[in-house]
C-alpha cells in the first residue's frame, strides 16, 4: 500500500485523508518540532555554546520561535475543534435526514433555524412533523403557508 501524497490525492489515486486526519497530522508535526526545538535548546544551554561574535547564547532566537510555535499550534487546535463541530454537525444533519426521510437541504434550514432560535433540534423536527409533515406548501386552518 502507498503512503498517501499530495499528488496521489489530486489525482484521485491512492487512499485519501480526511480534514481531521489532515489536522490531527499537522498537529503531531507540529509537536515532534516543538519537542526536537527543546532539546536542542537544552542541549545548547548545557554546553554553555557562544552565538556568532564570541557573545555568550541568550536563547532569545529559540524563546521567539517557540512562541512562534505555540501560536501555530494554538491556531491548528482551533481548527481542529471548529472541524471536529463541523463533523458533529454534519452527522446530526444525516441522522434526521434519514430518520425523518427528508432532503437534506431542508434538514439543513431546520436544523439551523432551531439553534439559532433556541430549540432543541430534535423537537424542532417533532414540530414541523406534527403541523406541516415536511411539506413547505402546507396550508393551516388559519391559512398558514409553509413548515
Amino acid at each position: 500500500m502507498t503512503a498517501p501524497t499530495l499528488a496521489n490525492q489530486a489525482t484521485g489515486r491512492g487512499p485519501r485523508l480526511t480534514a481531521t486526519q489532515v489536522l490531527m497530522l499537522r498537529g503531531l508535526a507540529l509537536f515532534v518540532a516543538c519537542l526536537l526545538l527543546v532539546s536542542t535548546v537544552r542541549a545548547l544551554a548545557a554546553r554553555g555554546d557562544t552565538g556568532e561574535g564570541g557573545a555568550t547564547y541568550t536563547g532569545t532566537a529559540m524563546v521567539k520561535e517557540l512562541t512562534n510555535l505555540r501560536s501555530s499550534l494554538d491556531r491548528t487546535s482551533g481548527e481542529l475543534e471548529l472541524m471536529q463541530l463541523e463533523l458533529q454537525r454534519a452527522r446530526a444533519l444525516l441522522d434526521l435526514s434519514s430518520r425523518y426521510q427528508v432532503p437534506s437541504d431542508l434538514v439543513a434550514l431546520i436544523y439551523d433555524t432551531a439553534l439559532r432560535e433556541g430549540l432543541d433540534p430534535d423537537l424542532a423536527f417533532r414540530l414541523v412533523k406534527v403541523e406541516s409533515a415536511f411539506n413547505p406548501r402546507a396550508t393551516s386552518s388559519a391559512q398558514a403557508i409553509g413548515l
